[in-house]
């Protein structure tokens, strides 16, 4: 295989618009790879070059294709400017090439008036200062179902999308992928439009993926403080929880115990973004819902914290954010009663009743996992002829675009880590416009660029 290291013009999705060969001009060890720390996004490196020409003239030709690329450097800091300057590196024998986005880029001092510039046309030891990212493949890798057919899922849905049919399979590298394209498209029907999406990525770090369980149905709680369950096939489990407010003041509700959702409580471990499905019985009342969390025995009981108060106070099934949850929970770096089991841990809700003289309809909590990686954005309004997307671009900037063929406005997104190594799923809730139904779908797209610290090999 042909060594190679280049600087070449691109974007994320373009083929290479220009490049420059530097390896007939690099200097002997004139490239020494630096390697960032875990907690670097970047890195500093020095390519010193042996430029050599056929006259002076020709040795000014071939600097300034080098000053070009040092220019254009600088020129992508302007939103505006599309494209970017990669540094493109493979060794002699690694089977695929890898390259990194040059964020700063400097010349060094000029040997002009040396001999080897005056009488050999050589201008020696011209070097280039860079700082850059990671290393990522030059081609994406595509998880692409939303020019297929399958639909997934809004209410606490999850697919493996390393084994689905057509996948391309687990993610390669040795750092998570970046998400440089995440798009869901609406499935149609008449189906109101899907204004907010909430999307986690989950591997086998801390367990078994296909042991997860991202629905906790209230229903399979401790039920208490005038709260009942009531058959409802609106519900994901088709049975609901009432609270009927004999006591409107803060209590507790709902307690649900892993024990009671899976058997599997060990491969439950990770971080999430908690949503409840939940609606009123009477267009006024408003009811303020607190989530809490820790163990629950008959020793130890939740730690009832001062997460928010989320007022549920429509008489549509909607899904209310309420916060963060660690299983196990971790407070100050320090793990709590570490010697209590997962079956042990558990989820509550405190509700009370402020206005109205309704009651509050709790359906489900769905856990998006934020460990790894996570997207979110709002005012997306997906329909069947929609498409609304997600990126982290290379320069490290997140947008969300909405819109068919022509992008119609940028809309507000959370990106927070990327693509997890190996294999992975997807968990999935999406809050429409109106309410939220059970038959609530998207198709999805992930597009990615694994990534490497040191180098890429055979890898991907």
């Amino acid at each position: 295989m042909t060594e190679e290291l280049s600087l070449v013009l691109r974007d994320d999705f373009s083929s290479d618009i220009d490049e420059l060969d530097l390896m007939p001009l690099i200097a002997r060890d004139g490239y020494m790879q630096a390697i960032a720390r875990e907690d670097e996004e970047s890195v500093d490196e020095v390519i010193t070059l042996n430029v050599p020409g056929t006259s002076h003239d020709d040795l000014a030709t071939m600097v300034q294709a080098i000053d070009e690329m040092v220019r254009r450097v600088k020129l992508a800091k302007n939103p505006v400017e599309r494209y970017s300057v990669w540094l493109r590196v493979k060794m002699n024998n690694e089977t695929n090439a890898r390259q990194a986005l040059v964020l700063e880029a400097r010349r060094g001092k000029a040997r002009v008036r040396s001999m080897f510039a005056r009488h050999e046309n050589i201008l020696d030891e011209y070097q280039i200062g860079i700082t850059r990212r990671e290393w990522e493949s030059p081609t994406v890798l595509d998880y692409d179902w939303v020019s297929g057919s399958a639909f997934f899922s809004l209410v606490g849905g999850m697919w493996d999308y390393t084994t689905y049919s057509g996948s391309p399979g687990s993610v390669p590298g040795d750092t998570p992928a970046r998400l440089a394209l995440t798009s869901f498209f609406g499935p149609g029907g008449g189906a109101p439009a899907i204004e907010r999406i909430w999307i986690g990525f989950r591997s086998d770090l801390y367990g078994d993926r296909t042991r997860f369980e991202p629905a906790w149905d209230t229903a399979l709680g401790t039920l208490e403080n005038d709260t009942v369950p009531m058959t409802d096939p609106t519900a994901r489990s088709g049975t609901r929880t009432q609270c009927t407010f004999g006591n409107a003041s803060m209590l507790p509700r709902v307690t649900i115990q892993t024990s009671e959702v899976t058997s599997f409580s060990t491969d439950q471990r990770g971080e999430y973004i908690v949503l409840l499905r939940a609606r009123c019985t009477e267009g006024s009342t408003v009811c303020p819902v607190r989530l809490t969390d820790g163990w629950y025995t008959s020793a130890v009981k939740p730690n009832f914290g001062s997460r928010h108060r989320t007022p549920v106070n429509t008489t549509d099934w909607n899904f209310y954010e309420m916060g963060r949850v660690r299983l196990p929970p971790v407070s100050g770096g320090v793990l709590l009663y570490a010697s209590q089991p997962l079956t042990n841990y558990a989820l509550r809700l405190e509700a009370s009743r402020t206005a109205g003289t309704g009651d509050l309809c709790m359906d489900c909590l769905i856990l998006i996992p934020a460990a790894e990686g996570w997207i979110y954005f709002e005012q997306a309004a997906v329909i069947n002829t929609d498409w609304v997307t997600a990126a982290e671009t290379s320069r490290g900037e997140k947008i969300g675009i909405f819109g068919n063929v022509q992008p119609k406005s940028s809309i507000p997104v959370q990106i927070g880590g990327g693509l997890p190594l190996g294999g992975g799923i997807v968990v999935a809730a999406g809050q429409p416009e109106t309410l939220s139904d059970l038959a609530d779908e998207v198709r999805v797209r992930l597009a990615v660029y694994p990534r490497w610290h040191t180098l890429r090999g055979s890898d991907g």
